[in-house]
């Protein structure tokens, strides 16, 4: 594999498998974009290019934290496209899907998988985080978008060689998505992802549960070396929860899981991982 050093950043290029490999050491630079929805139906409204640090995105040479905007709730107070004041409080109309993203158009004709870990997470309940890849044309129409959720622990999303064609436009990060933030609120909380290889000392202390067979077919056991529960939740490619059990004690039936890529939580004790499993 060879190994290229950018100006903040590390990104992997050419495995054996002919397969990129990124996360977020992986560029001289990051992009926002909001994208604005109607909250009353969902509706795509607008979308505008809006500065990272405005967009609480704060890239450093080992992470990036992740914050929800609270610059839109005092620049747009009195903007009835943004907030109803009618009641004599803020009550945003708008949701926000907030960009932080590397674009990097060298990643095509290959595969790419972008993966990291997610070592803090206290954002409140109306923030959540999907990792991505974005494939555009040259007038920055969707081509293709893989996506995860994220929660705490590893994670990887894949696009594959056919998807990353020749002449695209290839974009990979993270979108936050939730309402604008009240910046007096003290609750937002905060998401930090680092590279796989700079996980947390709690978080490898999870290799002592073992999650068996994989690929799986009906059922996966779980095995662990320590008295704390062990709670696990399974995502599909798309972030979508579908399982999640509390305090295993051996094996979870997946006999309702279609054959394909998922990606389980892992939770022990304080503790959290996510591994991909394959169902087949």
């Amino acid at each position: 594999m060879k190994k290229i050093t950018l100006f903040l950043f590390s990104i992997l290029f050419g495995s054996a498998y002919g397969q990129n490999q990124v996360t977020v050491e992986s560029s001289t630079s990051w992009n926002s974009y909001v994208n604005a929805f109607n909250a009353s139906d969902g509706a795509y409204a607008f979308g505008f290019s809006y500065t990272l640090s405005d967009n609480r995105a704060t890239a450093t040479s080992t992470s990036v934290t992740l914050a929800p905007n609270i610059a839109i709730w005092t620049a747009e107070a009195n903007n009835t496209a943004w907030f109803d004041n009618s009641s004599g409080t803020q009550v945003p109309v708008k949701t926000l899907e907030v960009n932080s993203y590397i674009e990097n158009n060298a990643l095509t004709s290959d595969a790419l998988t972008f993966s990291g870990n997610v070592t803090s997470n206290d954002l409140n309940s109306n923030h959540t985080v999907i990792a991505f890849i974005k494939v555009l044309d040259s007038g920055y129409g969707q081509l293709t978008l893989k996506t995860v959720a994220l929660g705490t622990g590893d994670f990887s999303v894949s696009a594959t060689a056919a998807e990353t064609a020749a002449g695209a436009i290839i974009q990979y990060g993270f979108a936050m998505n939730g309402p604008p933030a009240d910046p007096n609120d003290a609750a937002l909380g905060s998401m930090v992802v680092r590279a796989p290889s700079t996980a947390s000392a709690e978080d490898n202390e999870l290799i002592s549960v073992k999650m068996y067979p994989n690929p799986a077919k009906d059922v996966v056991q779980f095995s662990k070396n320590s008295n704390e529960n062990l709670d696990i939740q399974i995502f599909d490619i798309l972030g979508k929860s579908l399982i999640a059990v509390k305090n295993i004690q051996s094996e979870v039936n997946i006999s309702t899981l279609r054959t394909g890529v998922y990606f389980v939580q892992m939770t022990l004790g304080t503790k959290a991982t996510t591994k991909k499993l394959i169902v087949n």
